[in-house]
């Protein structure tokens, strides 16, 4: 009974193209415990087979779900005619009408790859479909580019800029910064194996990310194309680490669905002045601008979005911000949840550190996503300046 199709409406025996995905609050939830990826036993799937016949039930809504299941079935049992069904399903139903192409189509030709071994023909061109030339995956994402990355991988067609991508952004602690929507999704019961990061600092500068690195300080930032549907309002928004430790985070996804004002908060809150994106639908955005990279050394990065220009620089310990937009100005800064902030004498201190920042300070409760669909509370810094102020303004973390 463990993998019945759940829900509060939707009906388990309904053909699949008849339920609604939102029938249930978050489909995710229910197709995350039907990808088998945990570690199934043969009674287990032969259980969940009588219970979901082909074609289905929200278990065969979307071929990418599919399609992890049968990775998972191949990795955990061997290739065996009772899992055809499955390959038969996601061949007669690949999202290769989807504008653009994405990670769904991924896991479907990379599933197929693996149970006729050989790569599927369409993997071959998608590579440059799915990658800027110096390896970073369109999506801007973090997490689906790992995603992508793996089903490559697993597909028999590795790529070798893309894996060196997630070494070269690992933060000091060995995990990847949450950029970009982040639902935790696996593409296989096996780990990927990602390259030690550098010594240094690293520039992706066709896709515009940066990462300025000094021993365990550490900072990321995009700087570039905003997007397609998965990526966040994140353009210039440093996630920090000073001495090996988390400082400023990005909040990260929480939900897809079920939950639109939360699904907006998260894609939203970053360490900005002012919003310059408006969230549409819930994978899609409205009114939304790019960002060009001025000057980048390793050590300081210069970037422009509209009318608002960043300077990020590291010296001696220190991460130097410089912000020049006239007007009205808000900025907030997202702490890691470990950190409690306070108001001090021209700024703010949380912990060992602190924010030193003009106008006016308040602390504010913010939110930090550490997996999907979880959430903490956290403090976010913010400081307030009018039109009458001077239109550049400086922060320092130390």
């Amino acid at each position: 009974m463990l993998f019945r199709s759940l829900g509060k409406k939707a009906d388990p025996f309904l053909p699949a193209p008849a339920i609604p995905l939102d029938a249930a609050g978050d489909v995710k939830l229910i197709w995350e415990l039907n990808r088998h990826q945990f570690g199934v036993t043969r009674d287990m799937v032969d259980d969940w087979r009588a219970q979901n016949p082909v074609g289905f039930g929200i278990n065969w809504v979307s071929a990418m779900e599919v399609a992890l299941r049968l990775i998972a079935w191949v990795e955990l049992f061997g290739r065996q005619e009772w899992m055809a069904d499955h390959a038969r399903f996601i061949r007669h139903n690949l999202s290769s009408d989807w504008v653009p192409r994405n990670n769904h189509l991924i896991a479907e030709a990379a599933a197929l790859s693996l149970w006729d071994g050989t790569p599927h023909p369409w993997l071959r061109q998608a590579a440059d479909e799915q990658f800027f030339s110096d390896g970073v995956h369109r999506e801007q994402s973090v997490a689906y580019h790992h995603f992508v990355t793996h089903l490559f991988q697993i597909a028999g067609l590795p790529q070798p800029q893309a894996l060196a991508y997630l070494g070269a952004i690992r933060q000091p602690d060995g995990s990847l910064p949450n950029v970009g929507d982040n639902d935790d999704g696996r593409a296989s019961t096996k780990p990927l194996e990602l390259p030690a990061a550098p010594a240094t600092s690293a520039g992706f500068p066709e896709a515009g990310h940066y990462v300025l690195r000094h021993g365990g300080d550490y900072c990321f930032v995009r700087c570039g194309k905003f997007g397609p549907g998965h990526a966040h309002a994140d353009l210039l928004s440093p996630i920090l680490w000073l001495r090996g430790e988390p400082v400023f985070v990005d909040p990260g996804t929480f939900v897809y669905n079920g939950n639109p004002d939360q699904r907006r908060y998260f894609r939203t809150a970053h360490n900005v002045v002012n919003d310059h994106a408006e969230p549409g639908t819930t994978f899609s955005w409205q009114n939304t601008s790019d960002a060009v990279c001025e000057n980048w050394t390793g050590t300081e990065l210069t970037g422009s979005l509209g009318p608002w220009r960043r300077t990020i620089r590291y010296a001696a310990g220190k991460f130097f911000i410089t912000d020049t937009l006239t007007g009205n100005r808000r900025w907030r800064f997202h702490l890691h949840p470990s950190l409690k902030a306070q108001v001090a004498a021209g700024g703010f201190v949380f912990g060992k550190f602190r924010l030193t920042a003009p106008g006016k300070l308040s602390v504010e409760q913010g939110w930090f996503s550490p997996s999907y669909g979880g959430r903490v509370p956290i403090d976010v810094c913010e400081i307030s300046m009018d039109a009458t102020q001077p239109a550049t303004a400086e922060f320092v973390v130390e």
